[in-house]
């Protein structure tokens, strides 16, 4: 028969687990407005097209984009230059592209974010990571130095007087 504890360890294992998988999977990067100061060229960047910009591209991107992430490649006051990864459809569906470089000139654009890392974000995995690795180790009794079964110290048998 397991003991209470023994039946329970299985299980916060496996929350655990699955706590660091899905927030290790969100990242700690968000994407954030870019300002108007020229970005850095390979900055990662999420563009979003207006409906003048959805309707140049037709024929370039497909039909419905709403936007496209990739590296920025170059920035001027009219338009930036963008190496292509991912385009993100109305419906929500995606295409990946393979870094082919587009043309949007800035009338073409509602927002520009970039992608940079969130110290908020990074703090909470830090501390979720750190807090699952405190509770393995209180739930495994590592720091105690071994069971305590409680017995009373008894000689083995055949040793008895």
């Amino acid at each position: 028969m397991l003991s209470v504890r023994s039946r329970f360890r299985r299980p916060i294992a496996a929350s655990l687990g699955a706590l660091l998988l899905v927030t290790s999977t969100a990242g700690c990067y968000e994407y954030a407005p870019l300002g108007r100061r020229d970005p850095a060229a390979a900055t990662r960047v999420d563009v979003l097209l207006n409906e003048r910009g959805r309707a140049d591209f037709v024929n370039r991107l497909g039909p419905d984009v709403l936007s496209l992430e990739g590296t920025l490649v170059s920035r001027t006051d009219s338009a930036m230059t963008v190496r292509v990864l991912e385009v993100t459809y109305i419906n929500r569906s995606t295409s990946q592209w393979s870094g082919e470089e587009v043309v949007i000139a800035e009338n073409q654009l509602r927002d520009v974010r970039a992608k940079r890392l969130s110290k908020l974000r990074t703090g909470l995995m830090s501390g979720i990571v750190a807090g699952a690795g405190l509770l393995f180790i209180l739930t495994r009794s590592i720091t105690t130095g071994g069971g305590n079964d409680n017995s009373p110290n008894t000689p083995p048998p055949g040793n008895q007087q």
